[in-house]
């Protein structure tokens, strides 16, 4: 007893741990087991994220935002700094992810190591069966929650001191919000925030703004000046093309980071990228701004081990698949790469302009550049049973397209008959399933056709099939079975069927349909009945509580089958590689024949 009393008072009277944040992980902290970068953290990896763990210790900043590039060290900084939170001022904490699997995952493989290797924080670890879950640790004197944004009891019901919201471009609509009102109970209360963006004005980029919007300049050699480290001052040769392709090999050996002052050039090259990230510094843009709110920002510009060749082939792949009709792996570079928010510039498309995008040729004509055809129809039910169908035609190359017929049918006879006159085959024929789904499923089964169906989603992360990695693309596949018949029938078999965003292909097609990619046209002969269709919904402000601006699509004609017609067929024509480059392929019991 008097030993313990002894230790106890030991403790007590050891003096306060006066190492910054930063020094404190470097000898206590471990790094995530599948990191490149193995054994005790070090800051000298990324050594930009020092001044920011330092201000996680300003008593007087209550929110710390940061906005920037993926896979740039982001993550292992709030783990970080959760962890010398725990040890060094302990209290309640949360850990919020986009939702719950995640957060289980997050634990499991991030949080539970860390902790566990971590010797201060491992022996305040409760000895209960309950200290240490896939949601949560019990410690001495705090405690840490882990959770997703879609769970509200578990967002609501605990007040907490330190809360760390990671990739909050991913939380539903009003889960920010929610989640931040955690820290009321603590008057010294921090709230670190962190994500790459997604659009203009979203959470991640209002919190960003509030703040003092510090941004990483690197110094210039030659002037000694500070600028910011920023894609549009790197710069490369135009001259690198063999056969219309890029020669990246060549091209490499031209990109430059170029000075705005001076003019003076930096190779890509690693002595020079370690040189920006030691050397640079945070410079704030907005300093007036309340000391309560600190914000930071860089790019993929910044962190070493990224090759400035590799960016620039990220860029031109992405602005070709932009030209060529597909704009998400361009917003996708300027999310992830960029760190920096997608700006819609998206109007809605009147009677005019789809008026002018008629050629001269007639509805049935045969198109000497035609290369495939799809045909879709939209299942409607009201006044009893029938559909309404279109077929475009694609050319070869570009995403250069026009309306071959559209019309409305009465039978699934007459449809078959109408796609064998103009020569679609069934797996380029695409049917909506959101209405009279079995039927439909049955219909598809029997004929080879591909079953469609829109709903909410802003995108879907699918697994690249040639490189094992998550990749966003519009559309995903999921198996459809309406159950009817024997196998001996054959009948019993599942068809894929094609989930789409809604709004992704609504913003895509009206860039065709105004002009701004592609070449996207229709008959002289179309009817005013086509060009109603087109244009029976019109895209909306839509001002959020929070001041957030959203777009929605409204409807303002009852009749859009034709248009949902052409959405599928926009989908379709991605999914197979007619519109874009750089979306993924589909497998071989795909559309492409």
């Amino acid at each position: 007893m008097r030993e313990e009393i002894s230790q106890a008072f030991k403790r007590a009277m050891k003096p306060p741990d006066r190492s910054t944040p930063w020094e404190w992980c470097e000898k206590n902290v471990k790094v995530d087991p599948t990191s490149p970068f193995q054994g005790l953290w070090k800051s000298d990896v990324s050594p930009w994220v020092r001044p920011i763990m330092e201000e996680f210790r300003n008593p007087r900043c209550s929110q710390l935002t940061i906005m920037c590039s993926a896979q740039s060290s982001k993550t292992q900084t709030l783990i970080c700094l959760l962890t010398w939170a725990l040890c060094q001022e302990p209290a309640p904490a949360m850990w919020v992810t986009s939702n719950g699997s995640e957060a289980n995952y997050f634990m499991k493989t991030r949080m539970t190591p860390t902790i566990l290797s971590c010797a201060p924080l491992a022996r305040q670890l409760l000895t209960t069966q309950y200290a240490l879950t896939t949601s949560e640790a019990n410690f001495n004197n705090a405690s840490l929650y882990v959770t997703g944004a879609v769970s509200k009891s578990s967002l609501q019901s605990k007040p907490v001191r330190w809360l760390f919201l990671d990739e909050v471009r991913n939380y539903p609509d009003g889960a920010l919000e929610m989640v931040q009102k955690r820290t009321r109970a603590y008057w010294n209360s921090k709230q670190t925030i962190v994500s790459t963006p997604d659009m203009e004005n979203d959470g991640i980029h209002r919190s960003f703004l509030e703040g003092n919007q510090q941004t990483f300049h690197y110094q210039c050699p030659a002037c000694k000046e500070y600028n910011p480290l920023q894609w549009g001052n790197v710069q490369w040769a135009d001259d690198c093309k063999i056969d219309g392709k890029y020669d990246f090999d060549r091209l490499a050996t031209t990109i430059r980071l170029v000075c705005p002052i001076c003019e003076h050039e930096l190779e890509d090259q690693p002595r020079v990228r370690n040189e920006i990230a030691n050397k640079g510094k945070f410079i704030a843009l907005n300093p007036t701004a309340p000391e309560s709110r600190a914000s930071y920002y860089w790019n993929a510009l910044l962190p070493p081990w990224v090759k400035w060749r590799d960016l620039v082939e990220e860029f031109l792949s992405a602005t070709t698949a932009m030209k060529n009709g597909d704009p998400q792996p361009l917003k996708d570079f300027i999310n992830e790469s960029a760190g920096e928010p997608w700006k819609e510039n998206m109007t809605s498309i009147d009677d005019d302009t789809i008026d002018h995008r008629r050629e001269d040729y007639t509805l049935g004509e045969e198109w000497e550049g035609e290369y495939t055809r799809f045909m879709a129809v939209d299942v409607q039910g009201g006044g009893g049973l029938h559909y309404w169908y279109c077929i475009r035609a694609y050319a070869k190359e570009g995403a250069n397209s026009r309306l071959i017929a559209y019309g409305k049918a009465y039978s699934e006879i007459e449809l078959l008959e109408i796609a064998k006159e103009n020569k679609v085959p069934p797996l380029r024929c695409l049917i909506d399933c959101g209405w009279n789904t079995a039927s439909v499923i049955r219909f598809c089964q029997r004929h080879g056709w591909k079953p469609f169906r829109g709903d909410g989603a802003k995108h879907y992360s699918v697994k690249d099939k040639a490189t094992g990695k998550a990749v966003k693309q519009i559309f995903t596949e999921t198996w459809a079975d309406a159950d009817m018949g024997t196998r001996a029938q054959g009948l019993k078999k599942k068809v894929k069927r094609y989930v789409w965003s809604n709004d992704s292909a609504k913003n895509i097609l009206t860039e065709l349909m105004g002009g701004t990619i592609g070449s996207w046209t229709i008959p002289k002969n179309t009817t005013q009945e086509y060009i109603k269709h087109l244009t029976s919904e019109i895209r909306e402000e839509k001002k959020q509580a929070n001041g957030q601006i959203n777009y929605v699509w409204k409807q303002i004609r009852r009749d859009n089958h034709l248009r949902d017609c052409e959405l599928m067929i926009l989908v379709a024509s991605i999914a197979t590689k007619q519109l874009g480059y750089d979306t993924q392929p589909l497998d071989k019991e795909s559309l492409i024949v």
